[in-house]
């Protein structure tokens, strides 16, 4: 599994990376698919009926409205990203108050929804936000580097020593040893880039930076096995060899990216 892992991420670095220093539209239409995807991974879960996934109106509302809040967000129009939502959970609405007689649990339905849309491409139109910003392309580097090597640092940690569970009712597999393995892992390759990158960052603020990242991450990590657990799956998806779905790569960033956004434009 580790290898084929590898080989997967080996591949898709260098490709992520040059679609991060390219911008404009190809960084546009790169962060539309990862939502899109992911969004319906999402929706593949909450909206599974015995196994089989069950086509939602909602679902089709949230999954439109994608490319329009991501569109937003890399103009750096943070309006436009509100609007959007809003204008989603309005017409998701509309369609509950026409549903709601002969189909009562409607509200369910849009509840889901409206969560998924914020969960994913919003919290992704921060990091498209924090792209436009001065040493923006730097930035996304550093979170994406930050959480994705703390995935790799507690993922090693955690199979050689791990012992003691941190949350067996959510994830089994996740240890604190692993934990504390991620956190160490996300300070170590978030100061390499602050360094070879950022080096106007105060060390302080980056030490913060890079620790909170990780911590939301790995939050994000078991929020994502807790819907899953909740609805008796393993992975996301199988896009990604060794990985599982997008939604399973991508998890930890969704919690990081708020927390990223909030240090770049209110502590830096």
């Amino acid at each position: 599994m580790y290898k084929t892992r590898w080989i997967t991420a080996l591949c898709l670095i260098p490709f992520v990376i040059a679609l991060i220093y390219a911008g404009g539209a190809s960084f546009y239409f790169f962060l539309c698919a990862v939502s899109l995807i992911a969004l319906w991974e999402y929706f593949s879960i909450v909206y599974a009926d015995g196994g089989r996934i069950v086509f939602r109106v909602p679902a089709l509302i949230g999954l439109l409205s994608c490319p329009l809040i991501l569109w937003g967000a890399c103009r750096g129009d943070g309006g436009a990203v509100v609007v959007v939502l809003v204008a989603n959970m309005a017409c998701s609405g509309i369609y509950a108050v026409l549903r709601f007689k002969s189909q009562p649990k409607i509200l369910d339905d849009i509840t889901r929804q409206v969560q998924g849309v914020v969960y994913i491409p919003v919290t992704l139109a921060l990091l498209a936000m924090i792209h436009t910003m001065p040493d923006g392309k730097h930035w996304v580097l550093l979170i994406l580097v930050t959480v994705f090597g703390g995935d790799t640092g507690a993922l090693y940690t955690g199979t050689y020593l791990g012992k003691h569970k941190l949350s067996p009712s959510v994830s089994p597999n996740k240890t604190i040893e692993g934990a504390l393995g991620g956190v160490l892992a996300s300070l170590l390759f978030g100061l390499l880039i602050k360094f070879s990158l950022l080096p106007h960052l105060p060390f302080d603020f980056s030490l913060l930076f890079c620790l909170f990242c990780s911590l939301f991450g790995q939050m994000g990590d078991l929020f994502e096995s807790a819907f899953k657990r909740a609805s008796g799956i393993k992975d996301s998806g199988a896009i990604l060899p060794g990985h599982g779905g997008l939604l399973d790569r991508i998890d930890a960033l969704l919690f990081a990216a708020p927390v990223a956004y909030l240090f770049r434009v209110y502590v830096f």
